[in-house]
């Protein structure tokens, strides 16, 4: 599969617009990396069929530069974008040294910063959780009570198939419905990207319903089986 894909699917995928005049100053870093680390500064290009973007290149850069997109900065807390902007601002308002703005981009921030905001919780700093949706869920808990900030969380669109009482919180998106996806109901799919990438993912609701035409592409090992029927009917 290309790596090469339209700015479009990139921002879907990504969470960042890879548009040369809306971020000049973002692409003249990503081909300076580049051109460095890669010795190609092809990142961007335009072709007869609109502008494309190497997205294993800007992911790579990301990865190596510890940076993320908002989208995805908040949905490692089962969070819409403009939700964790707002629990941001809120923070800074009150003087915490929150230290999450990249300095690269607006739309990118520092990816281990973004992760740590729970330790600004005081209800939170230095407690142990025993998974990844039991802190999503006691850091919502403590921002609904200590900033009155009112929001819906996202769920994994499988989880809330199979658990609708409580379904799992979701850390991710499907690549290619880029439904929520929650870390239990991932399938992985071999997309041909380097194994320093995380894979792409999609729902195991989504694969489900097109499992012959899904299967060739999960990683191997990693076909899922005993699919609940209740995820062939939904």
């Amino acid at each position: 599969m290309s790596p090469w894909c339209s700015t479009e699917l990139v921002f879907d995928l990504l969470g960042s617009d890879l548009d040369v005049r809306a971020e000049p100053r973002l692409i003249g870093l990503v081909r300076s990396w580049a051109a460095r680390f890669r010795s190609d500064d092809s990142v961007v290009r335009q072709t007869t069929s609109g502008l494309e973007a190497h997205r294993h290149a800007f992911e790579t850069f990301l990865v190596q530069n510890g940076l993320v997109s908002w989208k995805w900065a908040a949905i490692y807390y089962g969070l819409e974008t403009n939700v964790l902007k707002t629990i941001v601002d809120h923070l800074e308002g009150r003087g915490d040294p929150v230290q999450v703005h990249s300095g690269v981009s607006e739309q990118l921030v520092r990816q281990r910063e973004a992760a740590s905001l729970f330790r600004f919780f005081p209800s939170l700093r230095n407690k142990v959780f025993a998974s990844h949706d039991g802190m999503c869920i006691a850091f919502h808990s403590a921002v609904a009570s200590d900033l009155n900030i009112n929001f819906t969380p996202i769920s994994c669109v499988t989880s809330a198939v199979l658990e609708p009482e409580s379904p799992e919180v979701a850390v991710a998106f499907d690549a290619i419905t880029m439904d929520p996806v929650g870390l239990r109901y991932q399938v992985w799919l071999d997309t041909k990207k380097p194994v320093n990438l995380a894979p792409d993912v999609c729902s195991l609701k989504f694969y489900a319903r097109h499992e012959t035409e899904l299967r060739p592409y999960v990683m191997k090992g990693g076909e899922p089986e005993n699919i609940d029927d209740k995820l062939r009917a939904a």
